[in-house]
């Protein structure tokens, strides 16, 4: 990847986070499926991966160890459990299909200028073909309509796909897995206090594993960005997630889960055969298929024993970011 292109995923990585930040709580549906939308059983219902997986909120992509009643994200009680392998196969259809879909205004949008631009199409080359034919009308008017029907057609198939390329690219989009600790700061909301210090384990010893690179931290975020050849949708962000053990920072003690990160993220991987056997394992307790095309994975860390700088809110949420 060029400098410019990781300068650009790292400017999206930003705006994601930003973005994540001012949600206090998150009610807008992602992946858009309803438990009656799930296919009658069959023999491969119950068929289960031997793994543990995550069960999914199928509001809004939240991600639970269990079946939290209700979804601390939306509130809704609609869950599926992605070690069960016809469900999430079904969600990986219609996801897939999401991709590839043109929204409906968009194509009567597309069809109306198609239109139009053949019309325009006709007359101009009506009126340049007429006397290069030497006022054969017949002649002039065949080449019009000929040159107006393609210009039509060529219009109301891309100029729709255009416009979700564009429209998509621009619009920030939440990803459709996360994990973050509810509810989040909102972009208003001031700090009722501020710590800064050494970050130290509550319980000594106590430390997680980052998932991708397996250094030891007290929290983590993990964020994926996603692209497939030949969708309709350019790189979206499919993930977020961030954990963290119980820690204290200048006095402040931290319950575990409860804070949020506001630390660069760094692309991480490992092109191994070991490795990418375990991003596709990661990706899979997710939902998410490492065949289904190009993953990017980004990682950052809050390391014991350094300096951060911790924000408290009112609203019981934390923030922790870089000192200084």
């Amino acid at each position: 990847m060029s400098l410019g292109g990781i300068g650009g995923v790292l400017d999206a990585g930003s705006r994601a986070r930003y973005m994540a930040r001012q949600m206090a709580a998150i009610r807008a549906p992602h992946i858009r499926l309803r438990p009656g939308e799930m296919a009658s059983p069959s023999a491969s219902a119950n068929e289960w991966e031997p793994h543990e997986c995550f069960q999914l909120c199928v509001e809004c992509g939240y991600l639970a160890e269990g079946r939290e009643q209700p979804c601390p994200g939306c509130g809704s009680k609609g869950w599926v459990d992605l070690r069960r392998i016809s469900e999430a196969n079904q969600i990986r259809e219609m996801e897939r299909g999401n991709r590839q879909v043109i929204p409906r205004s968009l194509s009567r949008i597309g069809y109306l200028v198609g239109v139009a631009l053949g019309l325009g199409a006709l007359a101009l080359t009506y009126s340049i073909a007429l006397p290069l034919l030497e006022n054969n009308t017949s002649g002039a008017l065949v080449m019009a309509m000929a040159v107006g029907i393609v210009t039509a057609i060529l219009g109301s198939w891309l100029l729709p796909r255009l416009l979700v390329f564009l429209l998509y690219k621009r619009r920030p989009t939440f990803p459709l897995r996360w994990r973050l600790p509810v509810p989040l700061p909102s972009s208003g909301d001031e700090p009722a206090a501020l710590h800064e210090g050494q970050a130290v384990a509550t319980n000594a010893g106590e430390l997680l594993r980052a998932p991708i690179t397996g250094e030891p931290c007290l929290a983590y975020e993990v964020s994926v960005l996603f692209d497939t050849p030949g969708d309709l949708r350019p790189p979206m962000w499919i993930l977020e997630e961030e954990r963290s053990v119980a820690f204290a920072l200048d006095g402040q003690e931290v319950p575990p889960d409860r804070v949020t990160l506001e630390l660069p993220v760094e692309p991480v991987g490992d092109e191994s055969p070991e490795g990418s056997r375990a991003v596709a394992l990661f990706l899979r307790k997710r939902g998410l298929f490492a065949s289904e095309g190009d993953y990017t994975l980004f990682e950052a860390l809050v390391r014991p024993g350094l300096t951060y700088r911790l924000e408290l809110f009112d609203c019981k949420a934390a923030r922790i970011s870089q000192a200084g």
